[in-house]
C-alpha cells in the first residue's frame, strides 16, 4: 500500500513538489521568526556580567531614562567593594549617510568601559579616546543600513550632523553591544549636550563584594540611587521584548494555518478527482481506513519535504543579523528550533489531510463503485 501512495505521489510529482513548496515557506518563515526571537532574547541576556553592578537614578526603568549628576559618579567610584567603574552615556542619535536618516545607538564610555565590559574586544584599531572618534560593533552597519566594508577604519559616519572617524572596531558575540557605536565619553556628552551620565557600572571584586556592594548603595544616605545587578536589568529588559515575540509567534501560527489550508486543497482536489481510483480500490478488498491512513500519508510526505527543504534554507541563514527599530540582532537557529520546524511540517501534513481522509472514511463502497 505504501508503495502504491509513494508512486502515486511520483507519477503527480508537479502537485506534490507545489505543496511542498507552499508547505516549506510556511515552515521557512515560521522556523525564521522563532531563531530571531531567540537570537533577540539570547543578546540582551547575555550581555550582562554577573560580577557587575548597574547603578541608575531612582525609578529610571532603563537605562535611557536615568539620569545621574557626575557628583554621584565621584562617590561611588571609590566605593572599596569595587575593583572598577565606567560612568557611561547611552542615547538614540540620528544618522545621516546619502540623504537617508537611520537611528544609531551611541555609547558614551572611558577606555576603563573595555575592562568593565569583557565581552567586548578591539579587534582592529583602538578604543575612541580623545575627539570625535567612535568604534563600531558588527552589527552597527545592519543598524544603521549600510554596507560593513562602508564601516572600516579611518571611514567617517555623521552623527546628528557631525562626523565622526571610526578608528576602532570591536567584536562582543552575542551581546546587545555589537549593534552599538562607542564614542569618548567627555566629547559624546558635549556634542549630543547632556550633562547628566546614563549610568555607571561598577565590577565588584568578588562574588561576596559584589552583595556588600548592593547592599551599600541601598542604604547609602549620601547618593539616591537604584543598584542592581547588571544580569538582572538585562533580564528583566529582555521580558519587555515578551510582546515582540508573542506577536512573532502569532505570525508564525497563522502561517501554520495557512500551509494546512494548502495541503488541505491539494489533498480533497486529488481524493475529488480520484473517486474512479478508490472505487477500484475498494472492489481490491482495501479497507476505508486504509485508504484513509494512505491518502494522510500523501498528505504527510509533501510536508516533511517541504520541511527539510525549509530547514536547510533557514540553516543558511544562521548567523544573519537583521535590523529592528531597538537594534539589530543575529537569527539564532538550534537544532531545538529545527526540531519544531520539522514537528510543525508534520502537523501541517496531518491537519492538511483532515479533510481528504474524512471525505473518504464517508465514501461508501457502493458510491465508489458507480465511478468505475
Amino acid at each position: 500500500m505504501i508503495k502504491y501512495h509513494l508512486r502515486s505521489l511520483l507519477v503527480r510529482r508537479a502537485r506534490t513538489l507545489a505543496t511542498a513548496a507552499g508547505i516549506g515557506l510556511a515552515v521557512f518563515v515560521a522556523v525564521v521568526m522563532f531563531a530571531l526571537a531567540r537570537g533577540m532574547a539570547t543578546s540582551i541576556q547575555s550581555s550582562g556580567n554577573p560580577l557587575n553592578v548597574l547603578v541608575t537614578s531612582r525609578g529610571a526603568e532603563t537605562i535611557e531614562f536615568s539620569a545621574l549628576d557626575r557628583a554621584v559618579y565621584e562617590k561611588v567610584r571609590h566605593a572599596p567593594e569595587a575593583a572598577l567603574a565606567s560612568p557611561e552615556i547611552l542615547l538614540a542619535v540620528s544618522h545621516e549617510n546619502q540623504g537617508r536618516i537611520s537611528q544609531a545607538l551611541v555609547r558614551g564610555v572611558q577606555p576603563v568601559a573595555a575592562e568593565v565590559h569583557d565581552q567586548v574586544r578591539i579587534v582592529a584599531g583602538r578604543m575612541p579616546s580623545q575627539g570625535r572618534e567612535v568604534a563600531v560593533g558588527p552589527l552597527a552597519a545592519v543598524k544603521l543600513g549600510r554596507r560593513p566594508r562602508e564601516l572600516e577604519l579611518g571611514e567617517e559616519l555623521v552623527l546628528d550632523g557631525l562626523a565622526w572617524k571610526i578608528v576602532g572596531r570591536f567584536e562582543a558575540p552575542g551581546t546587545a553591544f555589537e549593534a552599538e557605536i562607542w564614542a569618548p565619553l567627555d566629547e559624546a556628552m558635549a556634542v549630543f549636550r547632556r550633562e547628566e551620565l546614563n549610568a555607571i557600572v561598577l565590577r565588584a571584586r568578588d562574588a561576596e563584594a559584589l552583595e556588600e556592594l548592593l547592599f551599600d548603595l541601598d542604604t547609602r544616605r549620601d547618593v539616591i540611587v537604584a543598584a542592581r545587578r547588571e544580569t538582572d536589568y538585562y533580564a528583566e529588559h529582555a521580558e519587555a521584548f515578551r510582546p515582540i515575540s508573542a506577536a512573532m509567534n502569532i505570525l508564525a501560527g497563522v502561517l501554520v494555518l495557512g500551509g494546512s489550508l494548502i495541503g488541505m486543497n491539494t489533498l480533497l482536489a486529488s481524493v475529488s478527482s480520484r473517486t474512479r481510483e478508490l472505487g477500484m480500490l475498494r472492489t481490491l478488498g482495501f479497507r476505508r481506513l486504509q485508504l484513509a491512513v494512505g491518502f494522510a500519508f500523501e498528505g504527510v510526505v509533501p510536508a516533511l519535504l517541504g520541511s527539510l527543504l525549509a530547514l536547510a534554507a533557514a540553516f543558511c541563514l544562521q548567523g544573519m543579523a537583521l535590523r529592528l527599530p531597538m537594534g539589530a540582532f543575529r537569527i539564532d537557529l538550534s537544532l531545538q528550533l529545527a526540531a519544531v520546524g520539522l514537528l510543525l511540517g508534520l502537523v501541517i501534513g496531518l491537519l492538511g489531510s483532515i479533510a481528504a481522509v474524512a471525505r473518504i472514511l464517508r465514501l461508501s463502497t457502493i458510491e465508489a463503485i458507480r465511478h468505475l
